[in-house]
């Protein structure tokens, strides 16, 4: 649908407003989630040579690591049916003896009293988890999903550093988001 098409596009400029944060040499944990798929897929196109990515989505690690000659550092555990990507305990305690430059993050929702939001309780904690290793917090999210709230918070409102959306967001979204420590970055 043109809808589907439109969001697509979206999550696309999204994306390459993201890859012009990382820098060589720089060691990134990456999200599961379609927004950070199309983030794994401008990155390939970039001209960054050396990266190291950790991730716990098995589609984007197999797919930087065809694609690229970036070290892909896997995180284990249980595979959630129908996802790709692992979850569970296991993943919280293997990512925790790791330490990354930038971490991209997707988000389900995002309001400015609430934070960052997702309706899966496991996916929030892994999201923690990243957010936890991770000296510069990048969030990937579509205007669309501002001032939303989901289920399980996972991360405070300006606990993230950057915040990119698209050029869709309202003067007043932007206006709620004003007071906060966050760098809005409009792609």
């Amino acid at each position: 649908s043109l809808f589907k098409t439109l969001q697509q596009n979206q999550k696309y400029r999204i994306a390459e407003r993201a890859v012009r944060l990382i820098e060589e040499n720089d060691i990134l944990a990456i999200d599961t989630g379609t927004s950070c798929r199309a983030f794994a897929e401008k990155l390939i196109n970039s001209p960054l040579k050396h990266l190291t990515i950790l991730t716990y989505d098995l589609e984007i690690a197999l797919l930087i690591s065809e694609k690229t000659n970036y070290q892909v550092q896997v995180i284990g555990g249980t595979i959630r049916n129908g996802y790709p990507y692992v979850s569970g305990s296991s993943v919280a305690l293997g990512l925790a003896g790791f330490s990354v430059d930038k971490v991209i993050l997707g988000t389900t929702s995002f309001d400015k009293n609430y934070g960052h939001s997702t309706p899966n309780y496991e996916t929030a904690e892994m999201k923690k988890s990243l957010i936890n290793i991770s000296r510069i917090k990048i969030v990937l999210c579509e205007s669309s999903k501002i001032n939303q709230r989901s289920f399980k918070q996972f991360a405070a409102p300006d606990e993230c550093d950057y915040l990119i959306t698209d050029s869709h967001i309202t003067q007043e979204q932007k206006a709620e988001l004003d007071g906060l420590r966050v760098n809005l970055l409009i792609a």
